[in-house]
């Protein structure tokens, strides 16, 4: 195995799971607070935040990972990113740590890339440390991916804002 270089990561879990995020990427950490409701939206947007007078939208990453939501608790942060102008909070179960890690494709048998979908994003994982714990590697164009119309509600509520793509 090749070495490459170690960057920094946010650490942060969702569920039992800890998942990075590149430091650069990260705007700024907040507890939780106070959300406010978004009628009719799609069950990963928990709601809005006011973040020094911009509305931002809240994506619960439990929900996103396809597990179920939690009621929010004092331990709950939002991870606040951008991405081409617009503003997201991640909202999770807790913040660790950052930590330098090496990353790298989670390897898959060419026989196994076969049977995924054409633009099928793959896994990165992170190794940390010397007992080289490994951890699953997110970035934001992962994150932001949606669905056209939940792309869609989302934008009624950024009035003013071009289309880019999330």
């Amino acid at each position: 195995m090749t070495h490459t270089e170690r960057r920094p990561f946010l650490l942060f879990t969702v569920d039992t799971q800890t998942l990075a995020l590149p430091v650069e990427e990260v705007q700024r950490i907040t507890a939780a607070a106070e959300l406010i409701p978004l009628p009719e939206a799609p069950a990963f947007l928990r709601g809005m935040i006011n973040w020094g007078g911009t509305a931002v939208p809240v994506v619960d990453l439990r929900v996103r990972l396809g597990l179920p939501p939690l009621p929010l608790r004092s331990t709950h942060r939002f991870i606040l990113v951008q991405r081409e102008g617009i503003f997201l909070a991640f909202l999770v179960e807790s913040v660790q740590d950052v930590a330098f890690l090496e990353v790298e494709p989670l390897p898959f048998p060419q026989e196994a890339r076969s049977l995924l979908p054409e633009n099928y994003s793959f896994p990165r994982i992170g190794k940390e440390g010397e007992e080289n714990r490994i951890l699953c590697v997110q970035n934001l164009e992962d994150l932001f991916r949606m669905v056209p119309e939940n792309l869609e509600f989302v934008r009624e509520y950024l009035p003013g804002e071009e289309s880019p793509a999330l």
